[in-house]
């Protein structure tokens, strides 16, 4: 009898045991990514960055920098700066320096190196002013970035044909300083006086900053060792230690107003 007694109650405390365990396990997780779940894409970055562009003047002699701010989205630098070029300028008195309809297959960097592969339509490119401009303003875009020092331009995969449009070489190029005159667009004069008149880019108001910054357009780096020599008579003259190791004299000239609240206009490149 006491041995049936313990078996019994062996046997309850064993389902009482098993009760407790089954009443303890964890529901299962509902299964993830169903189709009743929304699907979340993800989220591109919202940072505004600012870049320079070159787009041609009026004559199509030179490139001249444009800075805008832009969201830079889910591309590399290097994307987006030639994104932004073939959309053109934004500033008046700028025009176009890439074929319409032009589209990036890709940018890549190797060796300080940027090799750019456009889409068909850069054969488009026509004459040697036309050549002239479309390869410096993408040279001078590409290389106011960290790290580039030269760029190749691919079409279609393929290195672009420059042949017979004055172009010496359709190697990688880096920045090459241009020392012919600078011709005055008095319309583009008059709009920079304008934007200063209103308190925007008071730095065309000293003759070394504009130096400084409108030198790009003859293919100079803001970081090269400008100094200011002189000014008479609404000249100024600054001479500038240039990263291709030569020394250069730069002649400014006041065209819309003279003193204090004229601005200075980079009018003469020439090596010393």
């Amino acid at each position: 009898m006491l041995k049936r007694t313990s078996i019994l109650a062996i046997f309850v405390l064993m389902i009482f045991l098993g009760g407790c365990g089954m009443t303890g396990l964890a529901k299962p997780e509902p299964e993830q990514g169903t189709k009743d779940e929304p699907i979340i894409p993800p989220t591109p970055t919202t940072e505004t960055v600012t870049v320079t562009l070159y787009f041609s003047d009026w004559q199509a002699q030179h490139v001249v920098p444009e800075t805008r701010e832009v969201n830079q989205g889910n591309m590399s630098l290097e994307e987006l700066v030639v994104t932004e070029l073939i959309k053109g300028p934004e500033e008046p008195h700028l025009y176009r320096s890439l074929p319409e309809n032009l589209k990036l297959l890709s940018v890549d960097v190797v060796e300080e190196v940027a090799y750019v592969n456009l889409s068909s339509e850069m054969n488009k490119v026509q004459g040697s002013a036309g050549t002239f401009i479309a390869l410096h303003s993408l040279i001078n875009t590409m290389t106011e970035l960290e790290g580039i020092n030269k760029v190749q331009i691919l079409v279609e995969g393929n290195k672009w044909n420059v042949e017979g449009h004055g172009v010496a070489s359709p190697e990688p190029m880096g920045r090459n300083i241009i020392t012919w005159p600078i011709l005055i667009d008095e319309d583009r004069v008059t709009y920079l006086q304008e934007k200063v008149d209103n308190g925007e880019e008071q730095w065309r108001l000293d003759p070394l900053e504009s130096a400084r910054h409108d030198a790009r357009m003859a293919g100079f780096y803001l970081t090269d060792e400008f100094e200011l020599m002189t000014i008479e008579d609404g000249i100024a003259l600054v001479t500038v230690n240039a990263h291709d190791g030569n020394q250069y004299l730069l002649e400014l000239i006041q065209p819309a107003t003279r003193g204090e609240t004229g601005i200075w206009i980079l009018t003469d490149v020439s090596q010393r």
